[in-house]
């Protein structure tokens, strides 16, 4: 059973999963830079609802909300980067396991041990890395 975070109730995963399926019903075919922001911000509140609570405090969301943008910011920097280096540098692998340690560095500026467990699993959180490609 998950551990008790002191936020109020954790929606289900079929919870989680119809208020996904929702925010894409209803999105813009092509979103704008704003609509596509408030998609993200979405997912994100539906995310902590489901992993830590839905009373996890507004503040600390607003603040995993800078973290996931700060984040986003690299991975599009680090994007471009592996394209043009990329190949020369090594595998895609190594590129990927620092993008997800740098999205638990991110996320731990704001969670709790306990919570960053909560959000991305005990082990992710301690040794974090992508999920192979298929």
């Amino acid at each position: 059973m998950a551990r008790d975070l002191g936020h109020g109730r954790r929606i289900t995963l079929s919870e989680y999963r119809e208020g996904i399926a929702s925010l894409y019903r209803d999105a813009a075919a092509m979103p704008t830079r704003e609509q596509d922001a408030t998609l993200r911000r979405a997912e994100l509140d539906l995310a902590i609802d489901h992993r830590l609570g839905i009373e996890f405090p507004g503040d600390r969301r607003d603040a995993l909300w800078h973290a996931a943008q700060a984040l986003e910011r690299h991975r599009g920097r680090a994007g471009l980067a592996a394209l043009a280096v990329g190949p020369l540098l090594g595998s895609r692998g190594r590129l990927s396991r620092e993008l997800a340690r740098r999205a638990v560095r991110e996320y731990a500026s704001v969670l709790t041990e306990d919570e960053l467990d909560a959000f991305f699993g005990a082990g992710e959180a301690r040794d974090p890395q992508l999920p192979p490609r298929r």
